[in-house]
C-alpha cells in the first residue's frame, strides 16, 4: 500500500516573484485585516437567521447549530441561506467576514401582529 505524504509547501514570495525573507514573513504573520471605517450596511433579520448567523461566526457547523437551536440541518440551511441573501454574501466565509470586518450590521426586525377578529359584525351587535 502506498503512503501518500504531503507535498513541501513551496516557499512564500513577493509579487515580482522571489522568495520572502524571514523578517517579511514575521510581518506577515501579525499582520491583521484593516477593519471597515466606512457606514455599515444595516440588515433586518429574524431572531432564527440571527442567531444562526452568530452561531455561523462562532465557527459551528450546520450540524452543531440544528443540534443547538433544536432544528433540522435543512431548516439552518434555509436561514443560512436567506441571511446571507440579505447581506449580499458569496458564501458562509464571506457572511463572516462581512459581519465581523463591520460592513454589515445585523439588526433583528421587530414584528407586530395585531390579531382580527373574523367576526367584527359580533362585536357591533353586542355595543
Amino acid at each position: 500500500m502506498k503512503v501518500l505524504a504531503p507535498k513541501p509547501r513551496p516557499p512564500m514570495r513577493t509579487p515580482k516573484g522571489t522568495p520572502l525573507g524571514a523578517e517579511e514573513i514575521a510581518d506577515l504573520e501579525d499582520w491583521e485585516p484593516e477593519l471597515h471605517r466606512g457606514p455599515s450596511l444595516q440588515v433586518l433579520v429574524t431572531r432564527m437567521e440571527r442567531a444562526v448567523l452568530e452561531s455561523l461566526c462562532e465557527g459551528k457547523s450546520n450540524r452543531m447549530i440544528a443540534r443547538d437551536y433544536g432544528l433540522s440541518e435543512d431548516t439552518v440551511k434555509s436561514h443560512l441561506r436567506n441571511v446571507m441573501a440579505k447581506i449580499g454574501a458569496r458564501d458562509r466565509t464571506h457572511a463572516v467576514s462581512l459581519v465581523w470586518s463591520g460592513v454589515v450590521t445585523v439588526k433583528v426586525a421587530s414584528v407586530t401582529v395585531t390579531k382580527r377578529c373574523p367576526h367584527p359584525e359580533a362585536h357591533a351587535l353586542a355595543a
